[in-house]
């Protein structure tokens, strides 16, 4: 018998701490099974957070504010059957400037805003693009509601000027 150290007992069914080796091969593939199932999955973020970015990056350019921006993102967003949530809020900074602003929420937590520097500051302490809101301690995001815009193609046409 091999000594393994167990976290959780009750995760593989055993009440002592005492696991045959073909129960340790057992463990190890279904470990080996779960870490190559993460990063699979941290793969494919990476791959769609890169597709998404080529998708949406390009309407940076418009010149739309928070509103009008979110409102085209999220109607692309929506064409291409990606979840999200528009939010309306404030956006601050540590000074506790502000202002109303919209933004994109992600499925993954993550959000999407081109306008941030607009209202706060240019500095590389102000988010632009698809981001992780933790990643920005500087910037307070605070969204007072939750809500799907429901842009069609004609709105879309006018703000892109298309």
């Amino acid at each position: 018998m091999i000594q393994f150290p167990i976290q959780s007992e009750k995760e593989i069914g055993i009440q002592n701490k005492q696991i045959d080796s073909t129960t340790l091969n057992k463990l190890r593939k279904v470990n080996e099974s779960r870490i190559k199932n993460i990063v699979r999955t941290l793969i494919k973020e990476v791959i769609n957070e890169n597709n998404l970015e080529k998708l949406i990056s390009k309407y940076d350019k418009l010149p739309l504010e928070c509103d009008g921006l979110t409102r085209v993102i999220s109607y692309v967003l929506t064409q291409n059957n990606i979840q999200h949530k528009t939010c309306i809020g404030s956006i601050s900074d540590k000074n506790g400037n502000g202002i109303i602003h919209y933004w994109i929420k992600l499925q993954n937590g993550n959000y999407i805003d081109y306008r941030a520097k607009m209202w706060l500051d240019n500095s590389l302490n102000i988010p632009n693009g698809i981001f992780n809101p933790k990643d920005y301690s500087d910037v307070i995001y605070k969204c007072n509601k939750e809500v799907h815009l429901n842009a069609n193609n004609t709105i879309f046409q006018i703000l892109t000027h298309k």
